[in-house]
Formats: C-alpha cells, sequence, structure tokens
C-alpha cells in the first residue's frame, strides 16, 4: 500500500545521535559500539523522519546480529553528500552477505534465519522509494555488510 510521506528538512547529525542513544537503549548496547563520526555537520536531509528512523532501526538490528562482537564498532552509519545526492551507509562487521543470496535481499518473506519474517529490509526499500531515495546493498571491499541510503538532492 502507498505509504504517507511527511517530508521534513533537517540536520541529520544531530537526529542521528538522538537515534543512536535510542537504539542502544533499546538494545542494550554501548553506544561506544556504533560510530558516527564521519557525518558532516552541516549535511541536511529532506526525509520523512519516521521513515528513517524505521529504516535505520531495521538495518542496526540487522547488523547488530551479524555484526563480529570483538571488533571495536559493531556499526558503523557513514553519509556524505555531493551536488547529485546524499549517502548514508550503515556497515557491520559481520562475514557479508553471500553473492547468491544478494538479488532475493529485498524480497518480501526472505531470511536467513529461521526467527526472521523476511520482511525488514523489504519494508525498509519500499519505505526509501516512498521518499524518492533507494536502498540497496554494496558489500566492502573488507566483505562486510553495506546498506546504503541513497537519495538525489532536488534542484
Amino acid at each position: 500500500r502507498e505509504q504517507q510521506v511527511n517530508s521534513e528538512s533537517f540536520l541529520l547529525k544531530p537526529w542521528l545521535y538522538k537515534f543512536v542513544i535510542s537504539i542502544c537503549e533499546s538494545e542494550q548496547f554501548s553506544s561506544n559500539d556504533v560510530d558516527i563520526n564521519d557525518i558532516p555537520n552541516e549535511l541536511m536531509l529532506t526525509f520523512d523522519s519516521g521513515h528513517l528512523h524505521q529504516i535505520l532501526w531495521n538495518l542496526c538490528q540487522n547488523g547488530i546480529r551479524h555484526a563480529n562482537p570483538e571488533k571495536q564498532h559493531i556499526l558503523k552509519i557513514v553519509a556524505s553528500q555531493s551536488d547529485r545526492e546524499t549517502t548514508i551507509d550503515v556497515i557491520d562487521t559481520g562475514k557479508g552477505v553471500e553473492q547468491k543470496l544478494q538479488a532475493q535481499l529485498f524480497e518480501p518473506f526472505f531470511t536467513t534465519e529461521g526467527s526472521g519474517t523476511g520482511l525488514g529490509l523489504y519494508i525498509s526499500k519500499t519505505l526509501a522509494n516512498s521518499n524518492n531515495a533507494d536502498l540497496a546493498y554494496h558489500p566492502t571491499e573488507n566483505g562486510e555488510s553495506c546498506f546504503r541510503i541513497s537519495k538525489e538532492i532536488n534542484r
């Protein structure tokens, strides 16, 4: 069904600090486990903040589940902005997704676990699309999982 979008423009970095505190309290781990240092102070984003919260919540929960707990940070959130687009990357320290499964990641009911519903990434991509953004999987050079939200900047 069509998602109602309540877009607003906001500074991403302070919004992310609040988000990280809320997910850390909920999931009972330290905010030191989440690195959000690579966020430009002046980066403005136009997005439905409730949708962004749900997308990042899903990505972070997945990342926490699949991360390597022995690494210093189990999650890293990086954002950047060019003349064309804004990107937000959620990177975990896990072993990544097998290449043969990557094409199915955003399909409804696809899960690699017995306990999941397989709807988190599907819903996240749907919410991103309703904000004229995309959500895609990009493995890092080290083989970790990176989920990227990208949104073209409206001129």
